[in-house]
């Protein structure tokens, strides 16, 4: 039963995960890096102003608090019309430095090697972008806390989107395996709870019956029985009275 009711939790935060995680999303805190790109702080936190990404611009975005296993999301509000590739790249910002994630097997949408991920702007709406090629990364650089994005050098001269919100949103998946944990950590304290509670049911037990016997043993030093055995011995005289007075009647008629 324990585990269907594992199963259940997990199945139904997956179910449920897009709407719990809306409710987690974060948002940069500051920025740190900026090339090009005009009032930077409308980026900061849940902020419905926009701000013009122009081809060659780039920004990085400090989130504050561990990104690994996120989905990135852009609400793009408007772009130029003409080819538009958005790029980034999550990494860790330290006090001074920001240090690069990395991920093999990427390519740029010319096919060459790269360590970006790019998604095609092809008109307004939010993008979704899915980092968890860089979770060996992350960990390896001790979490990725920051991101860096721009408008690729591979869109058409000319291009340029508008950009509101950049949220970062738990996965699902990572939903369902803290739900999970929460529910083995909770099985586990009703385990030992229960153990301690038998425990102790059988240590009263055991000195209920030393206590009596203890008892039992004092008053026969005095001459004394204890009650049950007084009580037992005088049912059985009782019933031998009975017995002797009832029989002869019951012979004589």
């Amino acid at each position: 039963m324990r585990l269907i009711a594992l199963a259940a939790a997990a199945a139904a935060a997956l179910i449920i995960g897009g709407a719990a995680s809306a409710a987690t999303t974060v948002y940069p805190v500051s920025h740190f890096s900026n090339a090009g790109v005009a009032n930077p702080n409308r980026l900061l936190g849940n902020n419905p102003n926009t701000n013009n990404i122009q081809r060659n611009d780039s920004i990085g975005l400090n989130y504050g608090t561990d990104i690994i296993k996120f989905t990135l999301s852009f609400v793009v509000t408007n772009y130029s019309g003409n080819t538009t590739w958005l790029w980034v790249r999550p990494g860790r910002r330290g006090l001074l430095t920001f240090t690069n994630a990395s991920a093999p097997g990427l390519l740029a949408p010319n096919g060459t090697a790269t360590q970006n991920l790019y998604v095609q702007i092809t008109g307004p709406g939010t993008y979704w972008i899915n980092t968890d090629v860089y979770e060996s990364s992350c960990h390896t650089i001790g979490g990725c806390n920051a991101i860096m994005f721009g408008n690729s050098s591979l869109s058409q001269n000319g291009s340029s989107f508008q950009v509101s919100v950049v949220g970062a949103t738990p996965e699902p998946q990572a939903w369902a395996l803290m739900i999970l944990g929460f529910c083995g950590v909770a099985a586990r304290l009703k385990h030992v709870r229960q153990s301690r509670e038998t425990a102790l049911a059988d240590a009263s037990g055991v000195g209920s019956a030393l206590r009596i016997a203890a008892r039992a043993h004092r008053l026969s030093k005095i001459g004394l029985k204890a009650p049950l055995v007084r009580r037992h011995r005088a049912r059985r005289r009782w019933r031998s009275c009975w017995s002797g007075w009832y029989r002869p009647l019951r012979e004589r008629s």
